[in-house]
């Protein structure tokens, strides 16, 4: 995979993907939020974004670009863990919608799991879980990756947790075949 401009565009197609599901009264949960860049896309459909990442420098940058741009009332971020600190930073049956934008492959097969238990906690009922990541190839794709999925492990593994799962296109989307999108509810 190269880098640079072309990976860009393809992660802001993630977040436009999701973008295009969203309704304008939820607040939804960024998940691994990074800068927060996301967060000002997924903005355009619905009312609130909060951002959660780990890393107190990017979180740092989100928040001053969001004061910059005076949308701290419909933005808010917090350093966090993704596979244990969900419920604690934000309340159970707190968000419309959950993204996680290529994050699951980062963490181990048990981490995952509890991820994917944090999510579930924080959805409202009727909720969805927009969950992206890319088909397990021969060798991984980077260093950072702990676990990848193949397309049918990915399908189990959701089916698992939610009632529906449905899986977009992704070139369709402008994102390359090898990645996985998947819309998660309980029906």
């Amino acid at each position: 995979m190269d880098h640079g401009i072309g990976a860009l565009v393809r992660h802001t197609n993630r977040y436009k993907w999701a973008m295009r599901h969203l309704r304008p009264e939820w607040n939804v949960l960024d998940v691994a939020c990074g800068s927060g860049y996301g967060g000002f896309i997924l903005l355009n459909t619905c009312k609130a974004v909060s951002g959660m990442d780990k890393d107190h420098v990017a979180i740092a940058y989100a928040l001053t670009k969001a004061n910059k741009h005076d949308a701290l009332n419909r933005l808010r971020y917090v350093c966090g863990d993704m596979r244990h600190d969900l419920t604690m930073r934000f309340g159970i049956s707190e968000f419309d919608a959950v993204v996680s934008i290529e994050t699951i492959e980062h963490i181990t097969e048990s981490d995952q799991n509890l991820f994917i238990d944090q999510v579930r906690m924080v959805l409202k009922p009727g909720g969805i879980f927009f969950v992206t990541t890319p088909l397990k190839a021969d060798i991984k794709r980077t260093l950072f990756h702990e676990h990848e999925f193949d397309d049918d492990e990915f399908k189990d593994f959701l089916l698992k947790r939610f009632e529906k799962v449905d899986f977009d296109d992704p070139e369709a989307n402008g994102i390359p075949k090898q990645f996985m999108l998947a819309r998660c509810s309980w029906a």
